[in-house]
């Protein structure tokens, strides 16, 4: 594969991570929680952004086994983004 997998793994994580993130603070007033919550939601969009380019990438560029792609993607993305039938279908088009 051309890229580094700990990147797959990293953008995983964060997501899961920043989702569970409460940055909502009693400590902090209204105005600085929605900037806050503001550039969570950007950092999450860009998480999701390379997440999907990662696996377009290895479902159309690197044709990645079902195999493959169950140790490289969490279960939650796979069913989120239904990868596994993606990989059949392409599998089926060939």
């Amino acid at each position: 594969m051309s890229r580094c997998l700990d990147d797959l793994f990293t953008i995983q994580e964060a997501i899961l991570v920043l989702e569970r993130l409460k940055l909502d603070s009693p400590m902090y007033d209204e105005e600085y929680s929605k900037e806050v919550m503001n550039s969570k939601m950007v950092v999450l969009n860009d998480l999701y952004e390379q997440l999907e380019s990662h696996i377009e990438e290895d479902i159309y560029g690197q044709e990645c086994t079902e195999e493959e792609m169950q140790k490289l993607y969490k279960k939650r993305f796979l069913d989120d983004y239904d990868i596994i039938e993606k990989v059949r279908s392409r599998d089926d088009d060939e």
